[in-house]
């Protein structure tokens, strides 16, 4: 099996979930892709996991745990976060919310697929520092969809799902 155009320095850690192969080391660029210290192979094409680590920020070790890459090495920063030398990805695609409005409430909802330790939080303004307060209605759960029905207000209101 090739690996595309490959990666321009060296790798220090494997890892794979799936029929995904995880690569960590000292590279930056991965397929002709930038790819900072951190890079997927799904069997045909590179594709680099979010913005990677900081500068120099050099990936030593990887493991695969559930729907989890841990990575551990020389960084202080992952995907544009502080994170200290170690730092989780989650592995599956990311949840999408629906929105919709009736009279008086407004019903938020997310797939219920993998999403069993996502919280739904809401903010006021998106202005920093938000303040993003866990919701604390009701989820319903009917096997397909979770959802929250909220009182609908005239402010604004914003939403997401945070994972711990």
């Amino acid at each position: 099996m090739a690996l595309g155009l490959g990666l321009n320095d060296r790798v220090s850690a494997l890892a794979i979930s799936g029929t995904d192969l995880y690569a960590g080391g000292y590279f930056t660029n991965a397929g002709g892709v930038v790819a900072n210290y951190l890079a997927k192979w799904n069997g045909s094409s590179w594709t680099a996991l979010g913005s990677g680590m900081n500068r120099y920020g050099y990936v030593y070790a990887l493991r695969v745990s559930g729907s989890d890459l841990y990575v551990g090495g020389a960084f202080t920063t992952a995907g544009g976060r502080v994170s200290g030398y170690i730092a989780r990805a989650f592995l599956l695609p990311l949840p999408s919310l629906s929105v919709s409005r009736s009279e008086r409430d407004l019903t938020i909802s997310w797939p219920s697929a993998n999403t069993a330790d996502f919280g739904l939080e809401q903010a006021t303004t998106l202005m920093p520092p938000a303040n993003w307060l866990t919701n604390s209605a009701p989820i319903l759960d009917d096997g397909a969809n979770k959802s929250v029905a909220i009182p609908a207000t005239n402010s604004s209101q914003f939403f997401r799902l945070r994972r711990p």
